[in-house]
């Protein structure tokens, strides 16, 4: 969907807000090159309990 988009709508986006997946990270920076990534409060609340509960193992 987003090859259809003519390059000009795709490089007035402003921020995206993608998962933290590299996958994700390499379509945002294609599709959206002049974007900012913005990680949500989310994302970064599940890799810190993540990693704190792999620390308590």
């Amino acid at each position: 969907m987003l090859e259809r988009m003519p390059e000009e709508l795709l490089n007035r986006v402003e921020g995206v807000t993608p998962d933290m997946a590299d996958s994700m990270r390499k379509i945002v920076c294609r599709c959206f090159p002049k974007a900012i990534r913005v990680i949500d409060r989310f994302h970064v609340r599940k890799l810190t309990c993540d990693t704190l509960r792999e620390m308590r193992i």
